[in-house]
Formats: structure tokens, C-alpha cells, sequence
């Protein structure tokens, strides 16, 4: 198991966890604004 080729795809998945996870926080920051 090459360490490189596992740790890519959990990098990936993670930023796109934070990015999803910033834009919901974002949208609800908006929404209590409202």
C-alpha cells in the first residue's frame, strides 16, 4: 500500500468536505440575516 496513493483520494475528499462545509455555513450565516 503505497502511502501517496492512499493519502490523495482522503485529501480530496476532505477538501471537499470543507469547502461543502463552508458554503453551508455561509448560506445559513445569510439566512440568519434575513
Amino acid at each position: 500500500m503505497n502511502l501517496k496513493t492512499f493519502a490523495k483520494p482522503l485529501i480530496l475528499e476532505l477538501l471537499k468536505f470543507a469547502i461543502g462545509f463552508t458554503l453551508a455555513y455561509k448560506s445559513l450565516e445569510l439566512l440568519g440575516k434575513i
